[in-house]
């Protein structure tokens, strides 16, 4: 259990108008199982967490200030996502999809087991997590019991026909 805030390791800067080689790495099976669920296979979910927490290396878009680097969280019609990235390739081709192509973009570095203990149960209860949001494989892991942490996590509602 954290007894402080999380810092993330600041990657870098990636210059405006460039792009980043791919990485490869374990993302083979992550994007496997991100499929399988985008194909209507929501039991993988499970599995797509399990494979996050086994990442070496994602990548967060940090804001940089006096206080240091924090994670940069989106609000969309009210609900708050942290986007995260597998790889700086996907954090460019998300820069230049949303017009910020030509901006000099902070990023963070952050193992797939920091990211789902230690800096996603800090951020504000309700936030969900955003895979690769420029990406045709883009999955949205929502703040849902089961599936973030239990600090954030909001409850499961039942609906009923």
């Amino acid at each position: 259990m954290l007894t402080g805030p999380r810092r993330v390791v600041l990657g870098g800067t990636l210059p405006g108008g460039e792009t980043a080689p791919g990485e490869a790495g374990g993302r083979a099976a992550l994007l496997d199982a991100v499929w399988a669920v985008r194909w209507g296979r929501t039991e993988q979910i499970p599995r797509v967490v399990q494979l996050l927490r086994q990442m070496p290396e994602l990548v967060v878009e940090t804001n940089i200030d006096e206080a240091g680097a924090a994670v940069r969280t989106w609000q969309v019609e009210g609900a708050r996502w942290l986007p995260v990235f597998t790889g700086v390739a996907q954090l460019a081709a998300h820069g230049v999809a949303v017009g910020r192509g030509d901006q000099n973009i902070s990023y963070g570095l952050v193992s797939g087991r920091e990211l789902l203990e230690q800096v996603w149960p800090q951020l504000p209860r309700g936030t969900g997590l955003l895979l690769d949001p420029a990406a045709d494989h883009v999955l949205p892991l929502p703040p849902l019991a089961g599936v973030a942490p239990d600090e954030i996590a909001l409850p499961r509602q039942r609906t009923t026909n």
